[in-house]
């Protein structure tokens, strides 16, 4: 028999992670409710020099958003996506309309879009890829699950090291792993057709600088009830008293400590995205530069698991507008080659750019991606090498 390490999910971790995960408004009900059961928490009044800075902001720009279905939000979206052009943005707009109710592209939808709009089946496939990893929920277009798994492992940046193993295998080795795996597109989402959103953090121009501050309005401000604790050592406790209070004394405790580490984190996670995305802050929605989850993972210190659960329903209000934390991280791949084609495109076919060239020109515009990547994304393209897209001059007879 070979052991094998395996995670344990304690009850302490189990809060971390379902606090990590939580938005704010969900964050609030989880504190409240344990407050009105737990003697060791007290809540503290806040002062006015402790109220957060972004409710100084105007009131219009606090509101949580107007209702919403979901076709609403993914169009929205839509409309705000970096390079390209009107006639994409329409024909993704018009795939909303073949997705189910739990997120995943409808049977017979293919051909249907294909006839109505005059597609190839090849165009078709290039717009599902974008709608998928693009737009907020990911996956959403996906045919199946385990399409949908396959993009959520490369969103996570794993390779699929689990081999021959059924997928319900590799799901249940990576939950123990602490990853969540989504079972559909829409899962987490409200079966009702509105939703409202209320952002987990605000950016604000400070001078040259952007600073970032947490929505912790909502959430009540606690401390812990030493009081108590003197109660747990008292010996002549009755065995079973003395077990609720140590009980309720550690979920206190861990509770306290949960709340820490989730606004250290998003606070981290925020700023990092608001340094990688100044250009976005500045000028709008063009000049957005698509994050991965490891990009910013690097620059917290922390896994990537751990930023997944970060941006997870999660909403960020800015000089730009209020969108999902998720926004940022639409797919580079995908957005990387449709900047190849664009390039390729518009060069002078006399002097085509070499795979090194479109490297450095993508430096410049700010991904990070080297000559070798450029090459596989344009084979994958179907794109010959510059050696083969010149067009040599006439000799002269």
């Amino acid at each position: 028999m070979v052991l094998q390490p395996k995670l344990i999910i304690t009850p302490e971790l189990q809060l971390s992670f379902e606090l990590l995960t939580a938005p704010v408004l969900e964050v609030k009900k989880i504190v409240e409710e344990e407050l009105m059961i737990n003697p060791f928490l007290e809540e503290l009044p806040r002062t006015k020099a402790e109220m957060p800075v972004e409710d100084e902001l105007p009131w219009w720009e606090r509101l949580p958003a107007p209702k919403k279905s979901i076709e609403e939000h993914l169009v929205e979206q839509i409309e705000v996506l970096p390079r390209l052009s009107h006639r994409e943005k329409t024909l993704l707009k018009s795939l909303v309309g073949f997705i189910d109710d739990k997120g995943y592209l409808e049977k017979g939808s293919e051909a249907q879009f294909c006839k109505r709009w005059g597609t190839t089946r090849e165009e078709f496939e290039a717009l599902r890829r974008i709608f998928m990893e693009c737009v907020d929920p990911v996956g959403c277009g996906s045919k199946s699950f385990e399409e949908f798994f396959a993009l959520q492992l490369m969103l996570y940046g794993i390779e699929d090291e689990f081999g021959e193993k059924e997928v319900k295998e590799k799901v249940q080795a990576l939950k123990e792993k602490g990853y969540i795996i989504k079972p559909y597109p829409l899962w987490g989402w409200a079966v009702e057709d509105t939703y409202f959103i209320e952002p987990d953090a605000f950016v604000v121009k400070v001078g040259r600088y952007y600073q970032v501050y947490l929505n912790e309005k909502w959430i009540p401000r606690l401390t812990f009830n030493d009081e108590y604790r003197a109660l747990v050592k008292n010996p002549e406790l009755e065995s079973s008293v003395k077990e609720f209070l140590t009980e309720r004394m550690r979920k206190a405790l861990s509770l306290l400590k949960a709340i820490e580490q989730r606004n250290r984190t998003l606070r981290k996670t925020v700023e990092a995205i608001v340094e990688f995305e100044y250009d976005f802050l500045e000028k709008g929605p063009e000049y957005l530069k698509p994050l991965s989850l490891k990009d910013v993972a690097e620059k917290v210190g922390v896994h990537i698991s751990t930023v997944s659960r970060v941006v997870n329903s999660k909403y960020v209000h800015t000089p730009q507008g209020t969108y999902s934390l998720k926004y940022f991280f639409a797919d580079k791949g995908f957005v990387v080659k449709k900047r190849i084609r664009e390039l390729i495109e518009a060069e002078d076919k006399k002097k085509p750019l070499s795979d090194r060239e479109i490297a450095d020109i993508l430096k410049g515009e700010g991904f990070d991606i080297a000559r070798r990547t450029v090459a596989k994304y344009r084979e994958e393209l179907g794109i010959p090498p510059s050696s083969k897209r010149r067009v040599r001059r006439g000799k002269c007879r």
